[in-house]
């Protein structure tokens, strides 16, 4: 129903108040977070009405004997978020009713939702960590009925759909645009203008009417000190801190505790480790949302703060050298103070498996307020993902039974069936995923949870809250008046990373999360950090892997005379044969690096012509390639055999990474000569979103140590998107390239 037009058009009726671009604009205020008169956010979803872990197919109703109900919403409204697990290649369809109207206003598969046509804009709609979800304003003046499919939702060949909608109640009377039947470029401009504003980047004069704070303040040992200190009424809108050592170097900030105090309050409102609240836990890598970032030596916050009387910025020195702190702040002064703002909070939260049987805590507030978000680790401690089943649940006022309850721990952050491999989004992200540990958080701009009197969220530790597993939080939220944040415990190690069996062992999966996020400085702290912890086989291979990091930032010209260096001082013979390859590459530009990992026993071709040979899930190969400048064909053969199913294949050239990814093209026992460019690519088919996790996927948890950076981060492990037939012996996959 898709070809040509999105929207299918509906019944005619008068015309709205106000046009949908208006309506999207309304939305754009960088100052909404910490407003507490926007709109109550609700969910609805396939959440288990037992309180269960069969959190799918629960339905609000059925139509016929092929279609299901999922949300049966009443107006005025406007549907905020859209999340599912959907179905097999995306071709489950859906339907969207608006206001009562007997033909669907939207008729179309996941699919075609995902091709960047109005309202479902790129940077609105993705198919990511295993599920779809939508950020495109839906708004109705009476009613919407959301209709899915029910003959295409299979997982693995299991029949279950995941779903979660959010959506808003608006007050009666609020002028609410029809759905447009067709979108004008008014219309088209607001949602680009709308993306645009989810990933925070700055709008022209975005800084128009702020002043600017700045100070420099030195914290001894054990100490404290006002970095920061304002005068009301005003909004914070921007904060930047950066910790350095009395050399100048970015300092160790893990003995670092972060405290906001409100207009004349003793107690700070925000009180948690210093960089948990800029949201870096656990010792993750840097990396940049729409509200919060770390890099390097610098952090920074852009939740809107609003002050009445003043506030005061206090970090806490629990080390044992002092550290200089420069703050800077951009600051929109107030004529009056406005009391439909909130002044923002920040909680922290810890809990062991000692707390099994219990949910984790992640905001207990009193008063009238608004829960924004949340940065929560997982650090399971039995070798399995099941504690990522747990529920969230959010309970506000008198409630008995909570109006907001998930349908999964990962489901909460945009993710799905335990997530794929670490992703970084502006409202949404997991920062960090290795077995068994997660980091990952979610912000609440447009769906934020509202209450009067009180507000508890939490989420389960697993089915039955019985996963032991280490959970630690920052809750986000408003309040209309400055009171304590109620964190637990402070202190030097209140951050810590829990320790775990597994750490050593998955090294390079680490590693490879640092690449993907762009930080190879943190990458190369981290192996100065696994190092220190006693002797290691692998040792020489990894200071390797050091040069090849600074070669990453600095160039090889630095680089080059470390690796001779290096060469010269290492009698290991993997490492010296790594560092030739290191610099062979750099002899010609014609020559390349090609790495293989992979699951099953699978043979590698280059333009028809056998040039590797890889089987197991542990086992990462690189090996010297030539290539010629022009149209190249990398070809895999993978032969049958038990989980697990992944290929995985990078090639370094001197015009960047070339790795397995979604756009590569599989078929079952292909016939004739599919390995090189002369092939019938009809029967040929995207692998989609078959990629894999890690790899290695379980049940394997290590891979082999090497030097080569990107190789393993940038290329995706990739399976076929179909179910292997039962006569087939082989799968191909084929992606041509050009070397220029």
């Amino acid at each position: 129903m898709l070809a040509g037009a999105l929207f299918v058009a509906g019944c005619r009726g008068r015309s709205p108040s106000i046009s949908y671009a208006q309506f999207v604009d309304g939305l754009l205020d960088p100052e909404r977070p910490a407003r507490l008169d926007t709109p109550q956010a609700e969910l609805v979803g396939s959440v288990d009405p037992t309180g269960g872990n069969d959190d799918f197919n629960n339905f609000a109703g059925i139509v016929g004997t092929n279609w299901a109900i999922l949300a049966d919403l009443t107006g005025p409204g406007t549907v905020t978020r859209f999340w599912t697990t959907g179905g097999a290649d995306d071709q489950q369809r859906l339907q969207f009713y608006f206001d009562g109207e007997r033909k669907p206003r939207i008729d179309a598969t996941l699919a075609d939702l995902r091709q960047g046509r109005a309202p479902f804009l790129t940077a609105l709609s993705r198919r990511q960590q295993s599920c779809w979800f939508s950020y495109a304003p839906l708004p109705f003046q009476k009613s919407l009925k959301i209709l899915a499919e029910t003959g295409n939702f299979t997982h693995e060949g299991w029949p279950r759909l995941f779903y979660q909608v959010n959506y808003s109640r608006l007050p009666p009377g609020t002028a609410v645009p029809r759905f447009p039947e067709a979108f004008t470029d008014d219309d088209v401009a607001a949602l680009q203008r709308f993306g645009l504003s989810l990933n925070n980047e700055p709008l022209p004069a975005a800084r128009g009417g702020l002043t600017n704070r700045m100070a420099r303040s030195t914290i001894p040992a054990g100490g404290a000190a006002e970095v920061l200190t304002l005068t009301g009424p005003a909004v914070l809108r921007d904060l930047s801190l950066r910790v350095l050592t009395a050399d100048g170097t970015a300092a160790d900030r893990r003995a670092l505790t972060l405290e906001i105090a409100w207009d004349d309050q003793p107690e700070p409102s925000v009180a948690t480790p210093f960089d948990a609240f800029f949201g870096r836990l656990w010792g993750a890598p840097d990396y940049a949302s729409a509200y919060l970032m770390t890099s390097g030596a610098t952090v920074r916050c852009r939740w809107p703060m609003p002050f009445q009387k003043g506030a005061r910025v206090v970090v806490r020195n629990g080390g044992s050298q002092p550290v200089a702190v420069e703050a800077e702040g951009w600051v929109r002064p107030m004529t009056s103070w406005n009391p439909a703002m909130g002044y923002l909070h920040a909680s922290w939260h810890h809990s062991t498996p000692a707390n099994l049987g219990r949910p984790h805590v992640v905001v207990h507030a009193v008063g009238r307020g608004k829960i924004v978000g949340c940065l929560l680790g997982d650090s399971s401690a039995t070798p399995s993902w099941w504690a990522l089943e747990g529920d969230e649940t959010i309970r506000i006022d008198s409630e008995n039974v909570p109006g907001w309850r998930g349908t999964g721990l990962e489901d909460y952050f945009n993710g799905g069936w335990y997530y794929k491999n670490n992703l970084v989004m502006p409202t949404h992200g997991l920062v960090f995923k290795r077995p068994f540990v997660t980091i990952q958080y979610r912000f609440h701009r447009d769906d934020a949870r509202r209450f009067e009197q009180s507000a508890d969220m939490v989420f389960e530790r697993g089915p039955d809250q019985m996963s032991p597993a280490t959970m630690a939080s920052v809750g986000y939220f408003y309040l209309g008046e400055p009171s304590p944040a109620g964190s637990d415990a402070l202190g030097p190690a209140a951050g810590d990373v829990p320790a775990d069996e597994y750490e050593a062992a998955a090294l390079m999966t680490t590693l490879c999360n640092f690449e993907r996020l762009g930080d190879y400085v943190g990458a190369s702290a981290c192996i100065d950090r696994h190092l220190a912890g006693g002797d290691t086989p692998d040792a020489e291979i990894l200071r390797l892997r050091q040069i090849a990091y600074r070669e990453r930032l600095e160039g090889f010209p630095v680089a080059r005379p470390l690796y001779e260096a290096f060469l010269q001082s290492t009698t290991n013979e993997p490492a010296v044969s790594y560092a030739r390859l290191l610099l062979w590459f750099h002899e010609s530009p014609d020559h390349a690096l090609l790495s293989l990992n992979c699951g099953l026993p699978t043979r590698v071709y280059l333009d028809g012509v056998t040039v590797g040979e890889v089987g197991h899930p542990q086992a990462f190969v690189v090996q010297p390639i030539t290539l010629a400048p022009g149209r190249h064909v990398l070809a895999m053969q993978a032969f049958r055999g038990p989980q697990p199913e992944w290929v995985q294949a990078g090639l370094r050239t001197h015009s960047g990474v070339i790795g397995t990814a979604k756009d590569w093209r599989f078929a079952f026992d292909p016939a004739g000569n599919w390995r090189n460019d002369a092939v019938d690519m009809s029967a040929w088919k995207p692998t989609g979103d078959s990629v894999q996790e890690g790899p290695p996927p379980l049940p394997y948890v290590a891979t082999q140590p090497h030097p080569f950076v990107d190789l393993q981060s940038i290329p995706w492990g990739i399976w076929a998107n179909a179910v292997w037939p039962p006569e087939g012996k082989t799968v191909g996959f084929r992606q041509e390239f050009d070397i220029p």
